[in-house]
């Protein structure tokens, strides 16, 4: 399903019984539901499974973001096997992704996959999201944060809270790809994550700032082990339990 103009899509049976299942198509790598065009105003996903996708679940494309602010709601998104680029993502300012359930996989040895992807937009929430990376498989990214343009400069303003993470690699990954590039404000709070390699991580080209990684529950009451934040990140103090 393409969406090129503003538009509230939603089920009235709920993602339970509500379901979009990309067929398969041998070779070729497919997506459930996207978001394309710049300046179409505001796109509401609600209340849908989307299945058998081999790529990505509900996107939003980076070319996207302009004027368009896109909100997924309620949503569980699940790929085809073991092979996952990102099940959801947004890219435009003031977008919201609530709600959601997203089941991972990897992506390739060399690229990342993703649960939920902020890019290059600002004054985003992510917010009462389940993300479970697969059992044998695992998932790269929990949830990431992208600036990956030339033309903005920074990126903010992106409160990720009260979500629930389970065998992710990565639970909370800051992507910088240009060195004038900057992301400045994120708040990761309220979250449980679980089962994970390090906590707060990033590959970084240009700067990061105004970074908060407290309180939330790492799956015990030590916290995170030393060394898995990323430097200049607070993440003191932590829950002490998952309630």
């Amino acid at each position: 399903i393409k969406i090129d103009k503003a538009l509230t899509l939603k089920s009235t049976a709920g993602a339970a019984t509500t379901t979009i299942e990309v067929e398969e198509e041998i070779g070729k790598k497919t997506i459930g539901i996207q978001v394309v065009g710049t300046n179409l105003g505001v796109v509401t996903i609600d209340g849908f499974t989307v299945t058998g996708f081999t790529e990505g679940g509900i996107i939003q494309g980076m070319a996207a973001g302009p004027g368009t602010t896109v909100h997924v709601l309620n949503n569980n998104v699940t790929p085809r096997g073991d092979y996952l680029r990102n099940g959801i993502q947004v890219s435009g300012n003031d977008s919201t992704v609530k709600g959601n359930t997203v089941y991972g996989a990897r992506l390739t040895p060399d690229w990342a996959s993703t649960a939920i992807h902020v890019v290059n937009a600002n004054n985003v929430t992510v917010e009462d999201n389940i993300i479970h990376g697969d059992t044998d498989y695992g998932l790269d990214t929990g949830i990431g944060v992208t600036h990956w343009s030339t033309t903005i400069g920074t990126i903010g303003n992106i409160t990720i809270r009260n979500n629930t993470i389970t065998n992710a690699d990565y639970p909370l990954y800051f992507h910088n790809q240009y060195a004038a590039s900057k992301v400045d404000g994120v708040t990761f709070e309220k979250n449980k994550v679980t089962s994970f390699k390090e906590a707060v991580s990033t590959t970084v080209t240009g700067s990061t700032a105004n970074i908060d990684a407290s309180p939330n529950w790492w799956g015990t009451p030590a916290g995170p082990k030393a060394g898995s934040v990323m430097a200049g990140v607070p993440y003191a103090p932590w829950c002490a339990n998952e309630a």
